[in-house]
């Protein structure tokens, strides 16, 4: 063959293999022939060789997307961009004479350094997992730990609302001023039927001095001589019926407590009696009603339903008036069975008042005796009025108390002092 026969035929030969991408796959390019009759020039290198370069990049696209599929969505990543780019650039958008090996080679390693960025990416996602996974547990923990306190929480508040209850009377509970204010004026009215229907204006005549108490003679001296009109001795009998039941029931911090508690019932009372003296006064009224109402409520069941306080008063007051005339055999009975009854009530309403959330007390204003009405008209109003022995007394000055005042100190102010009902008072004229 010729010399340039064999030329022509040597360019006709297929050309050899590209080199191996890596250790499975093969890249082969096909024949390209070209036209016998076109010269070999400049120009037909260059087109065989950009034929070429076209079939390398179809080649390496479809390696390429049977070794990285793009995602389901079409949407270019990351990875997709840096391939493409190397793509254009070995395909002829770069350096016009780089190596197609070489292209791949690059190729491959920017292959590798995604795959460990990718590598790496999943070791981090794994790190976050663990991290989120503890954080979800430690806030399932913290939720548990949560609902116990709650559960805790609960469970106090119920003993502590428990607690109060047995302490102190529920709102329901709470006597009214209504019920006191009517229970303290039918105790008034009583009185005033007792010692107008049941006592005659003398002593009885079988009552010598011996049998006569020094407190009996000073009482009844004055009011039962001859110049003694009605009107003074019944204002002085309801004075002193009303005082006694002041200072034997309605006046004393007793409980009614039975006979088998009597010493308890003296012990708290003077207990009392000594956080009054001893709590300072901004603070003790208030102290007193919680500490009142508590104890109270946990003494109830000792509580003595015979009234043996109404009786030891009944039995105070009737002796010591026994020595007067009665109006009749009658009125006598009537008269016991009245103060009976009025004895019982007081100590009704004592119980009452000390059950009450506020401070309520009977207030004999012992203070007011000897001053002018007119200094103490938001205390007391005028019931009686009579004629003075002294030169000493003046007009229009309290002479005594018939009944005392009803006061309230509520339990929100305590220092308010409120008159539920005025104190009935005897005038000089």
């Amino acid at each position: 063959m010729p010399p340039e026969n064999s030329q022509q035929a040597e360019m006709r030969s297929p050309t050899r293999a590209v080199d191996e991408m890596d250790d499975s796959v093969d890249l082969v390019v096909e024949d390209a022939p070209l036209p016998r009759e076109d010269p070999i020039n400049e120009s037909s290198l260059i087109r065989m060789f950009g034929i070429q370069q076209q079939q390398l990049k179809m080649t390496i696209q479809e390696e390429l997307d049977k070794r990285l599929p793009h995602p389901a969505t079409g949407a270019p990543t990351e990875k997709s961009h840096m391939l493409f780019g190397l793509l254009n650039q070995v395909m002829g958008r770069g350096n016009g004479n780089q190596n197609p090996q070489e292209a791949i080679e690059e190729l491959l390693h920017q292959t590798r350094q995604l795959q460990q960025e990718n590598q790496s990416l999943r070791g981090e996602v794994s790190a976050t997992r663990q991290q989120n996974q503890k954080l979800t547990t430690d806030i399932t923990t913290s939720r548990r730990d949560l609902s116990q306190e709650r559960a805790k929480n609960q469970e106090l508040t119920d003993r502590m609302t428990s607690l109060r209850q047995m302490l102190v009377p529920p709102p329901e509970d709470q006597i009214s001023d209504t019920e006191i204010i009517q229970r303290f004026t039918a105790l008034r009215s009583l009185i005033f039927r007792l010692v107008r229907s049941t006592w005659d204006r003398k002593l009885k005549d079988d009552v010598g001095e011996r049998d006569v108490s020094e407190g009996q003679c000073t009482f009844f001296g004055t009011i039962t001589n001859k110049n003694a009109n009605w009107k003074t001795l019944y204002n002085r009998l309801r004075y002193f019926v009303f005082y006694k039941l002041s200072d034997l029931v309605l006046g004393r911090r007793l409980y009614g407590l039975g006979k088998s508690c009597k010493g308890l019932d003296k012990e708290l009372e003077a207990m009392e009696f000594y956080m009054w003296d001893k709590i300072p006064e901004a603070e003790r009224r208030g102290l007193i009603m919680d500490w009142r109402l508590a104890t109270m409520k946990v003494t109830g069941d000792f509580r003595d339903d015979q009234h043996s306080l109404a009786r030891a008063a009944y039995r105070h007051i009737w002796d010591f008036l026994s020595i007067l005339e009665t109006n009749s055999p009658d009125a006598e009975q009537k008269g016991k069975q009245m103060l009976e009854q009025i004895c019982n009530d007081a100590v009704d309403l004592a119980m009452l008042m000390r059950r009450a959330k506020d401070g309520i007390y009977v207030d004999n204003m012992g203070t007011a005796i000897g001053r002018p009405i007119s200094e103490w008209e938001t205390f007391v109003e005028e019931e009686a009025s009579e004629a003075s022995d002294s030169s000493y007394d003046k007009p229009q000055t309290i002479a005594y108390v018939l009944t005392g005042a009803l006061v309230k100190h509520p339990k929100e102010n305590p220092r308010e002092k409120k008159v539920l009902e005025k104190a009935q008072v005897a005038v000089y004229q």
